[in-house]
C-alpha cells in the first residue's frame, strides 16, 4: 500500500548527534530532506539548521559523503558570526546514484571547537508494485478488476497505463487504489505503466503480471417437462436459469419455438440477473400433432457492457393421438315419449377444460348442454331428450385448453330401433385412454421429483 508519510514539504530523515565538546556554541537542531527515501538518479532537497548558544563564528560545513551518494554543495565556508539564540539554516542537495543505505558525517566548525553530526540517507533498489486484488481472471465475461499500489517510497501523482484492452485507459490512483474493466478472450499477460513521482522526482516503470485465468461459468438452463402428453393438452414447462457468472447480466430473452404446439407465452423476460441468481420461469405447452413434439429454447442476454450473449437447447415431448376430453358411460334409451342420451365427460388430461359445451343434432333437432370447467381427472354428467323419428344422433363436445385453443371433438351415436335399450359404446377405448392419462400423470411427478 502506498506509504503516508505526512504532509509537509520537507520531512526529517535522521539525526543522531554525537558527543559535542563543551567548548562548542552551536548545535544541530534538525536536517530535513524531500524526499525522504530516494530511488537510483533521484535528488533530494534538503536543508541544515544550526542553531547558536551564544554569539559565535561559523568557520566551515563539510558534508563527508561515501561513493553511490553526492552532496552538493559538499563545503560551506567563510559563513560568518551567528548571534546568541539565532539559527542558520543551509540547504544542500543529495543525488543518488546506487540503492543503498548511507551514513554522511556533517562536520561543522566553529571559533571555539567543532561539531560532528551523522545523516542517513537511504536509497531504495525496490520500485513500487501493482497488485492485484482478483487473483483469478475469467474469460468471456466483464472482469472488474480493483488493485493497490505497495512502494517502499513516497509517491505522487500515481497514474496507471493498462497496455491492453480495459477501461479506462488512464487510471489516476488515489490513496494507492484503483480499478479497471477488461473482457479477455484468451491468456495474456497483463501489462501496466506506472507514472509517478518521488519529490520532484519523474519515474515511469513498466510491470508485467501473469495471472491464472479461469473459463467463465456463463449461464446454467435447465428445462423440465412431462416426457409424454395427449394431443390438444396442456402440459407445464419449467425453465431454470442460474447466472454462473462472476458479473450481473441483463436483457435475458427466452424465446420458445415449436412448429407442432402453442405457448401460453412465446417469450420471457428478466431486466437484470446478479452473480450466483436463480430465476425459474413456468410457460404451457399444447401440441397439436401428434407423436413427437420438438420444443427449442433460444436464450439471449447481455453483459455489462452490452456484449450479447446466445444459447440453445432442444427438448422433446411424445404426443399421444387422443382427447384429453372424452365421453364415457354413455346410455341410449328409447321410448314411446322419445329418445334419452345420457353419460359423462371426463378430463383425463393435465390442464384444465374451460367451456365445455356439448351440442347434440339428430335430424333438423339441435340442443346444447353447457358443462363449465373441469379441471384435471374430473368428470360431469350430461343428459339430452330427442324426439323419436330419428335412427342417428351426433354429440360434439367443444372446449377451451389453458393456452385458449378451441377444440372440437365428435360423437356418432347409435338410436336403437326397439324400445328401451342401453349402450356402452367406446367404454374399452376410454379405458385405455385413462390408463394412458394416469401414466402421464404419474410420468409428470417423476420429474418434477428429480
Amino acid at each position: 500500500m502506498l506509504k503516508k508519510l505526512g504532509t509537509i514539504a520537507f520531512l526529517l530523515i535522521i539525526c543522531t548527534i554525537s558527543a559535542i565538546p563543551a567548548s562548542a556554541q552551536v548545535v544541530v537542531s534538525e536536517i530535513q530532506m524531500d524526499p525522504p527515501i530516494l530511488l537510483p538518479g533521484d535528488e533530494a532537497d534538503g536543508l541544515l539548521k544550526i542553531v547558536a548558544s551564544e554569539d559565535t563564528s561559523i568557520n566551515s560545513v563539510v558534508f563527508f559523503a561515501p561513493a553511490g551518494i553526492k552532496i552538493e554543495p559538499a563545503i560551506i565556508s567563510s559563513i560568518g558570526q551567528l548571534k546568541s539564540g539565532s539559527t542558520y539554516e543551509l540547504p544542500f542537495t543529495v543525488k543518488a546514484n546506487e540503492p543503498g543505505k548511507y551514513r554522511i558525517d556533517v562536520r561543522i566548525s566553529t571559533s571555539n571547537g567543532s561539531v560532528k553530526q551523522i545523516m542517513v540517507v537511504r536509497v531504495e533498489e525496490r520500485m513500487p508494485e501493482l497488485i492485484l486484488n482478483k487473483s483469478i481472471i475469467t474469460l468471456n465475461e466483464v472482469n472488474t478488476v480493483e488493485f493497490h499500489i505497495i512502494s517502499p517510497i513516497q509517491l505522487s501523482s500515481v497514474v496507471v497505463e493498462p497496455m491492453f484492452n480495459a477501461t479506462p485507459r488512464t487510471i489516476h490512483v488515489s490513496n494507492g487504489q484503483g480499478a479497471f474493466t477488461f473482457y479477455p478472450t484468451k491468456p495474456e499477460e497483463l501489462i501496466f505503466k506506472i507514472k509517478f513521482y518521488n519529490g520532484r522526482n519523474y519515474h515511469e516503470i513498466t510491470q508485467i503480471i501473469r495471472p491464472e485465468y479461469r473459463e467463465s461459468g456463463g449461464l446454467f438452463l435447465n428445462i423440465s417437462s412431462p416426457s409424454l402428453a395427449m394431443l390438444n393438452d396442456v402440459v407445464p414447462i419449467e425453465v431454470g436459469i442460474t447466472n454462473l457468472r462472476d458479473d450481473k447480466i441483463y436483457s435475458i430473452k427466452i424465446q420458445l419455438i415449436s412448429d407442432a404446439g402453442t405457448f401460453s407465452s412465446e417469450e420471457l423476460d428478466i431486466p437484470v440477473m446478479a452473480s450466483s441468481e436463480s430465476r425459474t420461469l413456468e410457460v404451457l405447452y399444447s401440441p397439436d400433432k401428434p407423436h413427437q413434439s420438438k420444443i427449442q429454447l433460444k436464450v439471449s442476454y447481455k453483459d455489462t457492457v452490452s456484449i450479447e450473449y446466445l444459447m440453445t437447447k432442444e427438448i422433446a415431448i411424445r404426443v399421444i393421438n387422443e382427447s384429453p376430453v372424452v365421453l364415457s358411460n354413455l346410455e341410449v334409451e328409447k321410448d314411446a315419449d322419445g329418445v334419452r342420451i345420457s353419460g359423462d365427460v371426463s378430463n383425463v388430461g393435465l390442464g384444465n377444460a374451460r367451456n365445455i359445451l356439448l351440442e347434440i343434432t339428430s335430424g333438423d333437432e339441435r340442443k346444447t348442454y353447457y358443462l363449465g370447467t373441469l379441471p384435471p381427472s374430473d368428470f360431469d354428467s350430461f343428459e339430452f331428450n330427442l324426439g323419436n323419428t330419428t335412427d342417428t344422433a351426433t354429440l360434439k363436445i367443444t372446449w377451451m385448453n389453458d393456452v385458449g385453443k378451441k377444440i372440437e371433438v365428435s360423437y356418432p351415436i347409435e338410436i336403437p330401433a326397439s324400445s328401451v335399450e342401453k349402450t356402452e359404446s367406446k367404454l374399452s377405448i376410454i379405458a385405455i385412454i385413462s390408463a394412458v392419462a394416469v401414466i402421464a400423470i404419474v410420468a409428470l411427478i417423476w420429474i418434477r421429483s428429480r
